[in-house]
């Protein structure tokens, strides 16, 4: 949310230079035209020749450093959140139309009235292109306020679980495996991947047996006694519903009409936690 929000400022104070860019820019347009009109009078009346003319004093150099600055850190935020109005923007600034001179021209070739009305009329179209990008970021950092808790509670094995069982350290097993199996458990809920989390889940229950002093899961579900009756009835279900669930999607051949299983059928993560919560009660 930190960086949303520093974006949003971003986006925002960018959007308000471009006003201040537009009217740097007008300003330097009226130094022009006064100048224009200042030579045309002279020569009318035979005055002063032109180039002895005094105008306002100019500050074209400054202004053309101004709008290359704010459009390079316009650049470096869109190509940040990947913005896709990134290729409208620069093309604003360097692709040529006949009627519509590109900013790039106007600024190394000065203004005339043709080059002014094209700057000013492109830089109030980057301007609405930096609006787009600031509504969507603000669509996006309100939005995260909703997601990011659900996200949390979608995961399969919870990710602290995952972090109890990569801090310990024991000679007799390696936990390496049975870690790698959890952490692709998550991915595969994220990306409903519900077969993988049958076949998953069911390569747990094969892989931890010896941890609980067991050969077979079968083993563990019926006679391990160490951690009371409510643990029994979990690891059971997980033996008698979860492994032949897996085993139907792994062993059955090919149908000519196929039922996949969806996310209430697999969703045995409350019985896995309570296994893998005492793996780590044993292992600690």
């Amino acid at each position: 949310m930190a960086s949303g929000h520093n974006l949003m400022n971003t986006v925002t104070s960018l959007i308000a230079e471009a006003e201040v860019i537009l009217k740097f820019a007008e300003t330097e347009w009226e130094h022009i035209r006064t100048l224009q009109l200042a030579a045309l009078s002279a020569s009318k009346e035979q005055q002063a020749p032109i180039d002895k003319i005094e105008p306002p004093p100019s500050k074209w150099i400054e202004f053309r450093q101004k709008y290359e600055k704010w459009y390079r850190s316009c650049l470096g935020v869109m190509q940040t959140v990947q913005f896709s109005g990134l290729v409208d923007f620069k093309e604003l600034y360097s692709v040529e139309q006949p009627d519509l001179p590109s900013i790039r021209t106007a600024l190394l070739t000065g203004f005339s009235l043709k080059n002014y009305c094209g700057f000013s009329d492109r830089v109030e179209n980057q301007a609405a292109i930096l609006s787009s990008l600031e509504n969507e970021i603000g669509f996006l950092s309100s939005n995260s306020r909703k997601t990011i808790k659900p996200l949390l509670q979608t995961q399969y094995v919870d990710l602290s679980r995952i972090d109890e069982l990569s801090s310990i350290v024991t000679p007799k097993f390696d936990l390496t495996k049975l870690i790698k199996l959890c952490e692709e458990l998550n991915k595969s809920y994220e990306n409903e991947f519900f077969l993988a989390i049958a076949m998953l889940t069911r390569a747990i229950l094969d892989h931890v047996p010896p941890i609980f002093g067991c050969n077979k899961f079968s083993e563990v579900a019926n006679n391990y006694s160490g951690a009371g009756q409510s643990f029994k009835q979990c690891m059971q279900h997980l033996e008698n519903s979860s492994r032949k669930i897996a085993d139907s999607y792994l062993h059955l051949q090919i149908r000519s009409k196929e039922s996949l299983p969806n996310k209430a059928q697999i969703n045995f993560s409350s019985d896995l936690d309570m296994l893998l919560a005492e793996v780590g009660r044993i292992l600690s």
